[in-house]
């Protein structure tokens, strides 16, 4: 119980003194929020059944310092309108227009599927389909693939881009129309052919995450016309992830299992991982798809660690944890955050540079429940992706 209640306590006087001290409502300030919900929500989680867990204190200040290593470049830094400079060359309209056809084709062969999920209602046994390893028809065409990676890959892109437009003096209203559909529907149709609630929760996260960065140079009298649209696409979200934990899990079990999904990561951490693993997997987790790709093994098998997570998120800093134990995993939050500040100890930001910015932070955002193995290749095209930005800004 202590080792619960230090976690929370950690988490909430951090942001509390944080805000106190900045009066602002930022980045650094957005992801610690959502810790800090994820911690109180697992403190209420483990007293439904504080039998089932057995806590470290030192395991949550270790996974709590950690995470602030990977945040404290964002902290008190000024990410705002008011010193991102954009200049839409003709690149940056190119790649906008690029971005929005290929999500549109990713629409095309995506909603009929999508369709047909919601009128069979059969979201339980995909899910299950995946879990058994089945094959699961992703994609129907390599022109659908390389529009969905593409798509994928500049989505931070278009992200910054639709909201940008919001802040113009002069809205060119179809363009900022097509980005927003095109950045929030093919996100939310991969979600479907998957029957995942994680995918709906991430992009909501994404939306919130450029609302903050956007939000004070977007004038009142637009913002009014927002509203509208803005609750229905949430409530929408919100009904879908309804409709897949009813299928998944049933009616009784649904409620239940939502709020598992929210408040476990950092009790899994805690109990089911650190300390209880001793041999590691060296780097094959996260640079997985790298060491393949030049030849080497990049084969792991979790099992063969031990520990008892199961099937259970961990965190991000768990899924590190997994290939460099708790030394390298501060040496590689370390190396990260020298990577940031690289990038945010400047005075004013372009397209690029809010570019890498967006990533680092919703790659956090994502990892207070789990980061998927070869994570190295979302890094290494989030760099492409800055340096084809950089060249645009010439």
């Amino acid at each position: 119980m202590i080792a619960v209640i230090l976690n929370d306590l950690l988490y909430c006087l951090t942001l509390f003194l944080y805000y106190i001290k900045n009066k602002k409502i930022d980045i650094y300030f957005f992801i610690l929020s959502v810790y800090t919900v994820t911690a109180l929500l697992c403190s209420q989680y483990y007293f439904q059944s504080p039998e089932k867990w057995h806590l470290s204190a030192f395991n949550f200040v270790y996974l709590f310092v950690v995470l602030l290593i990977f945040l404290q470049p964002f902290k008190s830094r000024s990410i705002s309108i008011d010193t991102i400079y954009i200049k839409e060359t003709k690149l940056v309209k190119f790649l906008s227009w690029i971005y929005i056809f290929c999500s549109f084709v990713a629409i095309y062969y995506t909603l009929p599927d999508t369709i047909a999920l919601f009128q069979g209602g059969n979201w339980g046994a995909l899910r299950a389909d995946l879990y058994a390893g089945e094959n699961i028809q992703l994609y129907h065409s390599s022109i659908e693939r390389i529009a969905k990676n593409i798509s994928s890959y500049l989505s931070n892109f278009a992200g910054i881009m639709a909201f940008y437009h919001l802040t113009k003096s002069s809205v060119d209203k179809k363009m900022t129309i097509l980005l927003f559909i095109s950045w929030v529907v093919p996100s939310f149709l991969a979600s479907t052919i998957v029957a995942s609630r994680g995918m709906v929760v991430h992009l909501i996260l994404k939306i919130i995450l450029l609302y903050i960065i956007f939000r004070n140079d977007i004038p009142k009298s637009r913002k009014k016309y927002l509203y509208i649209p803005t609750v229905a696409a949430f409530a929408g979200l919100i009904a879908y992830t309804i409709i897949v934990s009813v299928s998944r899990f049933g009616e009784d079990e649904a409620s239940s299992s939502a709020f598992y999904y929210l408040s476990h990561s950092m009790l899994a951490f805690n109990d089911g991982l650190m300390g209880h693993i001793h041999s590691y997997t060296n780097g094959s987790y996260f640079f997985s798809w790298l060491l393949n790709i030049v030849g080497l093994d990049g084969s792991y098998n979790l099992d063969n660690l031990g520990g008892t997570w199961g099937t259970a998120f961990i965190t991000f800093i768990g899924c590190l944890y997994f290939d460099f134990g708790p030394i390298g995993t501060i040496v590689f939050a370390i190396i990260n955050n020298l990577m940031i500040y690289a990038i945010v100890k400047r005075n004013s930001y372009d397209l690029a540079d809010i570019s890498l910015i967006v990533f680092f932070a919703a790659y956090f955002l994502n990892g207070v429940f789990v980061s998927g193995p070869g994570g190295v290749i979302s890094y290494l095209m989030a760099y492409v992706v800055y340096k084809i930005l950089k060249i645009s800004q010439l």
